[in-house]
């Protein structure tokens, strides 16, 4: 993960091709299958072997991160929603799998087309601007969660319209698992406000402008302009 983010591709292609040339090699003794390494994957109600392990998990784990950090969301939650239901086998640390859950989430948002960044761009103002009343429905209307008397509806309408069958179903697999995260991260404005923008491309207005007030709430925002 930390290469990917770093934008370092070729070493990251080269350390998944490195544990693949490890796997191919039929000249380790027996008792090398259970070497210090192989601890960290231990698990006693795991049927398979360090290697397997290795070839059935640890690799498409990798795989799905390389090809995260090379732009291609829709492979990369492909991979990674293959694997989640194996991910506590990888012996990561909760912070370790907290981070895959929400590079995972990222994969699925940004494969939908959502812009799953940080960033306030769909309000340029401070919380309170935002929520005032003299400014907040020109806000909302620049996020597209207008009132059901303008035309947003049908502009949220063909938002969803517009994207593939892959894509809507990224979306609603990112909404449902965003909605169980900030559910266990309730102080966190990050979550709330990528919440925010799941929601606001799903066509849920009134869920959108909840969520995205709280993440303002949180302080999202007030550490300099994104």
């Amino acid at each position: 993960m930390a290469m990917a983010g770093a934008g370092r591709n070729d070493d990251l292609s080269e350390f998944i091709s490195a544990l693949e040339r490890y796997c191919q090699e039929d000249n380790q003794e027996p008792e090398e299958e259970i070497s210090a390494p192989s601890i960290w994957f231990s698990n006693r109600n795991d049927s398979l072997n360090h290697i397997e392990r290795i070839e059935k998990l640890v690799l498409p784990v990798c795989e799905g991160i390389r090809l995260y950090g090379s732009g291609d969301y829709m492979k990369a939650a492909k991979i990674l929603l293959g694997t989640r239901p194996s991910w506590h086998k990888l012996g990561l640390s909760n912070t370790h799998l907290d981070t895959l859950e929400l590079t995972f989430i990222h994969a699925l948002a940004r494969g939908a087309g959502v812009a799953a960044d940080d960033s306030l761009s769909f309000s340029e103002n401070r919380e309170n601007q935002f929520l005032s009343f003299g400014g907040l429905r020109n806000q909302l209307n620049a996020f597209g969660l207008g009132s059901p008397d303008n035309e947003v509806p049908n502009e949220n309408s063909s938002r969803l319209s517009s994207r593939s069958p892959p894509q809507l179903l990224n979306l609603a697999l990112a909404r449902a698992m965003m909605s169980d995260r900030v559910s266990r991260r309730k102080l966190c404005p990050q979550s709330h406000l990528l919440y925010a923008k799941i929601l606001h491309d799903a066509g849920a207005r009134d869920q959108a402008i909840a969520a995205y007030r709280k993440a303002l709430d949180l302080g999202m925002g007030q550490g300099g302009k994104f």
